[in-house]
């Protein structure tokens, strides 16, 4: 390698690593926005340096000589058209004896480049979260980032997590809807990563297929997401676009990038499947929420909350027939609920559970660009009994009949001709209607005379018909509430 390539190549690793990071602190739901900003800030006090780079193929020859020689020595073919990955680049390779395969090689620099940036964005985190009332344990953030984001440097790590998915799948009935390459430990290195070839359809191509075809493979994702998770205690940590596809011709779902998988012991499994249940009932999640390592004095603040922030969250698995992704705005909810107090939730929770959300967020992302409608409860109750109490705060009967009046609960604010707040909430919802709004909103429509127990309790008995629930006006702004 000449100089100036090698010049070029040390650039490259550090705005490569700089942009790995901040994309991915980004897309960690409830870490603040804040730290990632004064991140970026510290991180470089230009705008991002866009580098033509990439290795050749005489280059990536002279890594596989040196780390794997006895694989280099097999190669008839390299594609000289890579697939750039997050830390790397992707090569479809033939070998000598007709078999294709796909070889990941680290970018050279990229180790020494991220974990620069990763102490400057460590160091960042720790500074915000001290003394903030909601802070975040930065000491529990701290070990597990480091872990997580280095993670993806090590690939003898991700073969590990690759053929545990692998094996996985392998367990089921065969041919599997869901494929994942095999890993080929004898030629893989920490900076090596060799796999089988399996080619698939991108996001791009598959949002022009069919209607049929973008149902089966929305139907995989959350199929496979579910039945990892609950089975098995894998979780694919950066599920999007360009991390899996699809085979119109087989129906399959391929998976690839194993480098964030995050693996969940047993006891957090059951604790997570009693958690769903819970929320699905209407019952107390506060217990759950603790053996799932929540920090139960910042959840004490928002306690009565809790039933109603769950079932937000958990909204896509609970909800009665199609869901419509288009039209979950988690966000919006949860400030809805928790007013001020939605920091409380965010950093009571511990560092896996961000993860988790970052690919419920990169899954729900995934459905949206889909366009489809996909009924998840249908298929999460194949792993979970959605069979559970009502609501315990002030008990009604269960509802014995099939719900055949409206299917939504609808939350609107305006003040004149504007609206401020739009919400869109499963129709189950009514049951937690008390704990849907902020201890603001709610006490002054208590203060209006209504009582939203005794509404709730009437829609319950009436089997949810549509129509309005309540409407009142506070000053210049009015409240709508509404089953349709």
């Amino acid at each position: 390698m000449s100089v100036s390539a090698f010049s070029r190549g040390i650039q490259f690793a550090k705005e490569k690593s700089r942009q790995y990071l901040a994309h991915s602190l980004g897309s960690f739901p409830g870490l603040p926005a804040k730290a990632g900003q004064l991140f970026l800030n510290r991180l470089a006090s230009s705008a991002p340096v866009e580098v033509a780079y990439s290795l050749s193929v005489e280059e990536v020859k002279e890594i596989l000589a040196r780390e794997v020689p006895h694989l280099s020595e097999q190669v008839r073919v390299l594609d000289p058209e890579p697939k750039v990955a997050s830390l790397g680049q992707v090569h479809r390779v033939t070998l000598l004896d007709g078999r294709d395969l796909a070889v990941k090689v680290q970018f050279p620099e990229v180790e020494g480049a991220l974990t620069i940036q990763l102490d400057i964005l460590l160091g960042v985190f720790r500074s915000f979260s001290r003394g903030s009332r909601f802070g975040m344990d930065a000491r529990a953030y701290d070990s597990f980032l480091r872990g997580y984001f280095s993670e993806e440097l090590d690939y003898q790590r991700e073969l590990a997590n690759q053929q545990a998915f692998w094996d996985s799948v392998a367990e089921g009935p065969q041919p599997s809807s869901t494929v994942v390459p095999r890993v080929f430990a004898e030629y893989s290195t920490r900076r090596v990563l060799v796999q089988s070839y399996e080619p698939s359809m991108g996001m791009r191509e598959l949002v022009e297929q069919s209607q049929a075809d973008r149902n089966r493979c929305a139907q995989l994702l959350v199929d496979s997401f579910l039945r990892l998770i609950f089975r098995d205690g894998l979780v694919h940590a950066d599920l999007h676009e360009k991390n899996w596809g699809y085979r119109g011709t087989t129906g399959q779902l391929v998976l690839y990038d194993f480098g964030g998988v995050l693996k969940l012991d047993r006891l957090i499994v059951e604790s997570l499947r009693r958690l769903v249940e819970a929320a699905a009932g209407g019952g107390d999640v506060y217990a759950e929420l603790i053996e799932l390592g929540f920090d139960s004095q910042k959840l004490q603040v928002i306690r009565k909350q809790l039933s109603a922030v769950c079932f937000s969250i958990l909204e896509p698995l609970l909800a009665e027939g199609d869901w419509d992704p288009s039209r979950w705005d988690l966000r919006e909810k949860l400030t809805q609920i928790l007013g001020e107090h939605r920091w409380a939730f965010r950093s009571a929770g511990p560092p896996w559970f961000l993860v988790l959300m970052k690919t419920v967020f990169s899954l729900h992302q995934c459905l949206v660009l889909l366009r489809v409608k996909i009924s998840v409860r249908s298929i999460l109750e194949e792993w979970v009994s959605l069979r559970g109490a009502p609501l315990d705060q002030t008990p009604c009967e269960p509802l014995d009949r099939p719900v055949n009046g409206a299917q939504y609960l609808y939350v609107r604010v305006s003040e004149g001709a504007s609206e401020l707040v739009s919400l869109e909430f499963p129709v189950r919802a009514v049951e937690s209607l008390e704990y849907l709004m902020s201890d603001e909103v709610r006490e002054r429509v208590e203060a209006a005379g209504l009582d939203l127990v005794q509404i709730r309790k009437k829609a319950h008995a009436e089997g949810y018909p549509r129509g309005v629930l309540f409407e009142m006006t506070y000053q210049k702004r009015t409240y709508f509430v509404a089953l349709g």
